[in-house]
């Protein structure tokens, strides 16, 4: 089998050691030196998760999660201790809105196991045409966090978030693209409209553009970042196939030796659990999911996540031709088996040509600064010429 071209979507992107997100604009600098203490059971409940999360001995009702030195690694630590406290189970994204026990406290009082709504609210000021940002195969937002401080103020954003897939998990792509079309239109009846996505993001994002444009509507711009197509890779002729694994296996082979040469021996184990875990997640998922269909059974939670559900999904998609142009924001530190393929398999897709644009940076951290900074001074162009 073909490597996933967005195989790196299997982890959750955490900050680099030293590097800290930058502040969420819903909450000032003076607030958040003034300690405020706990003022009732919930704010108590979630200060005193913070601490064994964060392990940080004093925090304030206003101090920010990000600031304490939170992460997604950190935040989904968060999400489950929260289910255990409050029977809750709340998305990584909303810590983007919420940042803070005072606002996450009042989020939990709205009962957010029961808001079916993917909608997630970043900033509704300014009179531009929004930008919505699909999630990528994590299912949350927390990627898009410093390319949206990064954006000019009168930037209008909203983000697409995935629904819990423990309690149902979609069939395909297309499927996605539908129910994530119909709340967008509830935002904005009209084009032209601005969408992008993030690896497995940018799969649902191009197919919500492509149905868009179905209808007659007008589409702006639609970005992906780092999204390959799958389907161009399963479909390789023989020679290209072969070629496209050897060089596959001979660069990780390399890093792999350079990683034991130079004593990175824990990069080295972390490289060999994730290889060997996203293939065993996707044998069992591929496997429970035939046999359950076969006895007519739905597949069992313990085998379902956003990573194993999504990488599923995306492998199986099949995009049609968009009558229009593409933009792609490739990272330049793209594995090498896909070196000479500027457009991860755009190219016979958009009738109208992919554009693409090198960033710095690897998969993920292409939207984490300083890489992000690149990204929006190229994005910001294309958004101008939208409106």
């Amino acid at each position: 089998m073909v490597s996933d071209p967005d195989r790196h979507i299997t982890d959750i992107a955490a900050p680099a050691v030293g590097e800290s997100f930058r502040r969420s604009p819903n909450v000032s600098t003076e607030t958040s030196r003034r300690y405020v203490a706990p003022r009732n059971e919930h704010e108590i409940k979630l200060t005193e998760i913070w601490k064994n999360i964060l392990n940080v001995p004093q925090i304030g009702m206003h101090d920010d999660f990000f600031e304490l030195g939170g992460h997604s690694l950190l935040a989904a630590q968060l999400v489950s201790q929260v289910k255990a406290q409050f029977g809750i189970t709340i998305d990584l994204s909303l810590l983007m809105v919420a940042p803070t026990i005072e606002l996450l406290a009042g989020k939990l009082h709205q009962s957010l196991q029961k808001d079916q709504s993917h909608i997630i609210v970043f900033r509704e000021a300014g009179g531009k045409p929004p930008l919505f940002c699909i999630h990528g195969g994590g299912g949350h937002l927390l990627d898009y966090r410093d390319m949206i401080a990064a954006l000019p103020n009168d930037q209008p954003i909203y983000g697409l978030r995935a629904s819990d897939v423990n309690e149902a998990y979609p069939e395909t792509v297309e499927e996605l693209a539908e129910q994530y079309l119909l709340e967008i239109q509830k935002v904005q009846a009209h084009g032209p409209y601005q969408i992008c996505g993030l690896s497995f993001g940018g799969l649902v994002a191009f197919e919500i553009a492509r149905k868009l444009a179905e209808k007659g509507q007008h589409v702006g711009l639609i970005a992906l970042f780092d999204t390959g197509n799958w389907a161009h890779y399963q479909n390789l002729s023989p020679a290209k196939l072969v070629q496209f694994r050897r060089t596959y296996m001979i660069d990780r082979l390399k890093k792999y030796g350079r990683n034991l040469i130079q004593g990175r021996f824990d990069e080295f184990a972390a490289d060999a659990r994730q290889f060997v875990t996203s293939r065993v997640n996707a044998v069992l998922w591929k496997i429970s999911r035939y046999a359950c269909r076969l006895v007519n059974r739905p597949v069992p939670k313990f085998v379902r996540s956003n990573i194993v559900v999504f990488s599923a999904v995306g492998r199986n998609y099949v995009p049609k031709e968009y009558p229009g142009r593409l933009l792609l924001f490739r990272a330049e530190g793209r594995t090498a088996e896909y070196g000479d393929d500027l457009t991860l398999g755009w190219t016979d897709i958009a009738r109208d040509g992919v554009v693409v644009h090198q960033v710095p940076g690897s998969h993920l951290s292409i939207m984490r600064k300083p890489h992000v900074d690149r990204l929006v001074e190229q994005l910001d162009q294309y958004m101008a010429d939208a409106t």
